[in-house]
């Protein structure tokens, strides 16, 4: 029987050796075989030579056209491959995080159950999910002055000269202003001038001219900056009579706490208008709240986050395997199947992760946002939990991109047919170690 292998020329005691036994029949399709790099003959280049030399440089190789497009094909198929795996392995890394992990974002929904108006809410990661009662009895207001109504055009209600006054708030030491008032000037300079002075101080209060064009008077508003009765300020007068001749010392607003109650216990102060629940992982804001009146607040999972999540998840598997199925066979069958067995587990369907007619992975967002409703802590288990669809992902890519390059690539692909060689046990493998220069400068 002849073998289909090469005779050594000399015969000597056989050894294990990882140099190739070459199939007489392919002498044929290299003729400059000498010249070649094979195994006994590994050229020295420079790591450095860049991806854009790649088609020189598979020619400099001297293979046929056949197997230069499949060595380039399997090389960027390869390449796209494990880019796109550490995309997706990232994504599921993150949503197993303890600190990061979807499941432990909340959505607050409130609803005025009596008064009017709106109220918003949000709560920290991981915050209690649960249902309050709170019973709002008044809301926090900012202290609000306000001056006389003076004509416009008129001559200044105090006389030319230089004045000075105090204003601040409890908890910042008043500050002393002046205002210098000069003959000829009128009510709207005036006031003008004192709304400089105060806004310039920066005491805790904004002062603002209004005009009502109509009847031709102007005032002088002061709010204080923050609500509540720590903020309240006063104004007075050091030397002259500017803010008692304006009116500018009249209170039309108090300043007030907000004051409410949870769940039918004690009521409980706030010197503004956001308010927190128990262990304070959970905010309302009162701020457009118009009434006092009672609250029901839910604090649940964040559905619509968990799909958003899950659904990006499901579109970078399915960019993995459309890269798989562009390959068109020169990777590795069980890249694919691998990464389909771990999307299809035990409780993946169960929380909406579907299979489409087309064989693309999608999302059933009603399916998942009842199983939230009704399971929640199953369908975080099914998906980020020890396991889960994240886990399963992430040892199958992991277990991937810690192969070599050559071990991705199917050598029963037809280009390859031309230049696989066989070993004494008659395993096949490429001339070319794909994991070495050349891969690494296509990639």
């Amino acid at each position: 029987m002849v073998l289909p292998y090469a005779v050594p020329a000399i015969f000597g005691t056989v050894r294990r050796t990882q140099e190739p036994i070459l199939p007489l029949e392919r002498y044929a399709l290299y003729p400059n075989f000498e010249q070649l790099p094979y195994w006994r003959q590994q050229p020295q280049r420079q790591a450095a030579e860049t991806s854009g030399k790649l088609t020189s440089r598979i020619s400099d190789f001297g293979l046929p056209r056949q197997a230069q497009n499949a060595l380039k094909t399997a090389a960027d198929s390869s390449a796209a491959w494990l880019a796109q795996g550490s995309k997706l392995n990232a994504a599921v890394t993150d949503m197993m995080k303890r600190d990061k992990s979807v499941f432990g974002e909340r959505a607050v929904t409130v609803t005025v159950a009596s008064g009017t108006g709106e109220v918003t809410g949000k709560a920290a990661f991981g915050a209690p999910v649960g249902q309050y009662e709170l019973d709002i009895a008044k809301l926090a207001s900012a202290q609000k002055n306000a001056s006389y109504e003076l004509t416009k055009d008129a001559p200044s209600i105090v006389g030319a000269g230089t004045y000075s006054f105090t204003v601040g708030t409890a908890d910042m030491e008043s500050k002393r202003l002046k205002v210098g008032i000069r003959a000829g000037d009128t009510n709207a300079v005036l006031l003008g001038k004192l709304r400089d002075a105060i806004n310039s101080a920066e005491a805790g209060v904004k002062a603002s001219v209004r005009e009502d064009a109509s009847g031709g008077l102007v005032k002088l508003e002061l709010l204080a900056d923050e609500t509540g009765a720590r903020n309240a300020f006063e104004i007075k007068d050091d030397a002259g009579s500017v803010v008692s001749a304006t009116g500018l010392n009249r209170r039309i607003e108090n300043a007030s706490d907000a004051s409410y109650r949870i769940g039918g216990g004690t009521y409980m102060d706030s010197a503004s208008n956001d308010i927190s629940l128990p262990e304070g992982r959970v905010t309302l804001s009162l701020a457009r709240l118009d009434s006092p009146g009672r609250l029901t607040v839910k604090v649940e999972q964040d559905t619509a986050a968990v799909a958003e999540r899950l659904d990006d998840v499901l579109h970078q598997v399915n960019a993995l395997q459309d890269i798989y199925s562009v390959a068109s066979g020169v990777l590795q069958p069980m890249l694919k199947k691998r990464i389909d067995e771990a999307v299809h587990g035990p409780g993946a369907e169960g929380a909406g992760v579907m299979r489409s007619a087309d064989g693309s992975w999608r999302l059933d967002r009603e399916m998942l946002e009842a199983a939230m409703h009704s399971q929640p802590d199953a369908v975080k288990q099914a998906i980020s939990g020890r396991g889960g669809l994240a886990s399963r992902l992430q040892q199958t890519l992991d277990r991937f991109t810690g192969l070599s390059t050559d071990a991705l690539i199917s050598l029963k692909a037809g280009g390859f047919q031309s230049f696989t060689l066989y070993g004494a046990s008659s395993k096949s493998y490429l001339q070319l170690p794909l994991g070495g220069l050349f891969v690494n400068s296509v990639m």
